[in-house]
């Protein structure tokens, strides 16, 4: 059985980029037609810019920059992370590889898993990805973050780990 990320490691940070974003841009809207509704019977149309509009809510709009910008920067680094992380799991062991630039590959036996764990937030049961986590013998711990089908990877490896020992 082989498993992958689940493509909500790619998707939450674009969604979160695009609320705040979303939500500076209300704000910004807000800001400008209070400052509108308070300032126009103080100043003349033309007063604050030849177009009688300001640049106070593009203020409020630069920090959406730099969320999409950390936000495609995210986004992308989750991709990469999707794409080169693969868990096999054999009749005799569990290989995790992972890793973009530096590749890490670990190997745990069947016999010398101690015990395993599944972690299901909320919004995981509803769009199906989870964490499965494994503990060896030696102490070693290996959490598998955003798995695919969780379910599945956590009883096929019960039902494995139970056989081989």
């Amino acid at each position: 059985m082989q498993a992958r990320m689940h493509r909500a490691v790619v998707t939450l940070p674009t969604i979160v980029t695009l609320v705040l974003c979303a939500g500076f841009g209300v704000i910004s809207a807000l800001i400008q037609s209070l400052f509108r509704a308070l300032t126009s019977g103080l100043m003349p149309t033309g007063a604050l810019t030849p177009n009688g509009s300001t640049f106070l809510p593009f203020f409020f709009l630069l920090p959406c920059v730099m969320i999409l910008f950390i936000g495609l920067v995210v986004t992308i680094l989750a991709s990469l992370a999707r794409s080169h992380t693969l868990i096999t799991l054999t009749n005799r062991r569990l290989i995790i590889n992972q890793g973009v630039l530096s590749r890490t590959t670990a190997e745990l036996l069947l016999k010398q898993i101690e015990t395993v764990a599944i972690r299901l937030p909320w919004l995981g049961r509803i769009f199906g990805w989870g964490t499965v986590v494994v503990r060896g013998t030696g102490g070693g711990l290996f959490a598998l973050q955003f798995l695919e089908n969780p379910e599945q990877l956590y009883s096929d490896l019960q039902k494995i780990v139970q056989s081989a020992k």
